[in-house]
């Protein structure tokens, strides 16, 4: 791309843009929206520019450092600055010192490796307090999950429309359409799993594989929220259809865990009462198009199924093991900071003559790979406080209204958390963002509770109103005389 004769005008293109988003951003609320846009749809754009780094530079200088300016100056962010929770606080300050130490203490391949290890570790962490800002704003929210919605809406249809493409016109054929020379990259050298009629790995709108998968749950997650607490039928009608749209491209995605913890999250809203009765009428409706779209695909659900559940117990009893135990075997402080950083590897080509620590997939290995034995305990204590504070909020708000946000954002919470045993979620986008959002989003619910509680009471005697008045109208057009 830098030797292409149309970089200086993409490059003029990119900056221009870039100062328009930049003087948006400083607006913390509209930052917000923008970033949703960048996530759903900057990894596509970026990698048929030729490397996938140029979406998150241009994010986070341009979105995500003017949103945080504009968060800290502003009276809310403040406040919510000193709404952070004692437990949290005290084990992000832990955190930090261990980093602190291990920057003087361990080595490191490179300047520019510490640099983006550094990045990675730390510098979305203040989306907690923005969570904590949104919700208590519960307007601000809903607009939130609005945006969420709409622009996830397009890129999950992009992602299913992929899924089913490649079964008839081939995989090399359709990825290359939408990614150019990069489709061998974001497929990894097109990889298929020869089972169940065929596992294609989909990027979707994304730059991995994984990035889209992850990209989904988060999807499920808001659109069963805004199937509660948005005041618009609209969008709640939009979210009802989400709901079974990330359910099927979840399947069909590739990302073989998808096949289990997509059915089983639903399974668990169901019996929870956050799928609505409108939803359960139509899941019916909905299962019968998802396993007619299955079958045209080739794919055997069955076989795709029992491959998922296998995979589950084989990463159970050997993978997550020898992952940390790997990561542990660096000693007190680690290999250095980014030497197990996936970004630091493709941005900056490492392999394993320069960093023995690259291959450990596992957070938890990660943690004890780069940060020594003190950092993996900083990272699993963390864990185990989201976890502990998850329950607990569900327990709280379960005879509440906001238990509609708070067990939901629990539920991708939880996800990230174990999910972490066999990979990183937190290094790339979205859980890199969305895990401090919406452990922000669960502290302050818990917090200002009363105030989402509020909003969703009026938006339900709004909607019984609304149904009266209808009715009334109907009525009175009923028994008035004819023209």
């Amino acid at each position: 791309m830098l030797d292409s004769p149309i970089f200086p005008f993409a490059a003029g293109l990119g900056l221009l843009l870039g100062g328009c988003c930049f003087v948006r951003s400083l607006r913390w609320e509209v930052g917000l929206k923008l970033l949703v846009v960048v996530l759903c749809f900057g990894g596509i754009v970026s990698m048929n520019l030729g490397s996938g780094s140029y979406a998150i530079i241009f994010r986070d200088l341009f979105i995500v450092l003017p949103l945080y300016i504009g968060f800290v100056t502003s009276a809310e962010g403040q406040h919510a600055v000193n709404c952070l929770p004692f437990d949290i606080s005290a084990v992000l300050m832990l955190l930090l010192m261990v980093i602190f130490v291990c920057v003087l203490a361990a080595s490191f391949a490179n300047v520019a490796t510490l640099l983006i290890g550094l990045k990675v570790w730390l510098f979305y962490i203040p989306f907690l307090a923005i969570g904590i800002a949104l919700a208590a704003r519960p307007d601000g929210l809903v607009r939130f999950f609005r945006t969420i919605l709409l622009w996830g809406f397009a890129a999950a249809t992009i992602g299913l429309v992929q899924s089913l493409l490649v079964r008839l016109l081939g995989y090399e054929r359709v990825m290359e359409w939408f990614f150019g020379a990069n489709a061998v990259t974001v497929t990894q050298d097109f990889t298929v799993f020869d089972v169940a009629g065929g596992i294609y790995r989909i990027p979707g709108t994304f730059s991995f594989v994984s990035q889209y998968a992850n990209f989904l749950y988060l999807y499920l997650i808001v659109a069963v929220i805004e199937t509660h607490i948005d005041p618009d039928s609209r969008y709640r009608q939009i979210a009802q259809i989400g709901v079974i749209l990330a359910f099927l491209a979840g399947l069909l995605c590739g990302a073989r865990q998808m096949i289990i913890l997509v059915p089983v999250t639903l399974l668990i809203f169901a019996l929870g009462g956050l799928l609505s009765r409108r939803m359960l009428m139509v899941a019916p409706f909905g299962v019968a198009l998802g396993v007619a779209i299955i079958a045209l695909s080739g794919l055997n659900l069955v076989e795709y199924f029992f491959v998922g559940r296998e995979l589950a117990g084989e990463y159970t009893e050997n993978f997550v093991g020898q992952q940390v135990s790997t990561g542990l075997d660096f000693g007190v402080f680690g290999a250095g900071i980014g030497s197990s950083t996936t970004a630091a590897r493709y941005a900056l080509g490492l392999t394993a003559d320069v960093t023995d620590a690259l291959g450990i997939e596992s957070y938890y290995g990660k943690a004890g790979a780069e940060l020594g034995w003190f950092g993996f305990d900083a990272i699993a204590l963390l864990m185990a406080i989201v976890m502990l504070r998850a329950v607990v909020s569900v327990l709280q708000n379960l005879t509440r209204r906001s238990h509609a946000v708070v067990a939901p954002v629990a539920m991708f919470l939880a996800y990230i958390v174990v999910s972490s045993f066999k990979g990183s979620p937190l290094d790339t986008d979205p859980g890199n963002i969305f895990f401090w959002l919406f452990l922000g989003v669960l502290v302050g619910v818990s917090r200002f509770g009363f105030a989402l509680d509020l909003l969703i009471e009026h938006d339900a005697s709004s909607l019984e109103e609304d149904a009266v008045g209808e009715a009334g109208a109907a009525s009175a057009s009923w028994d008035a005389p004819g023209d």
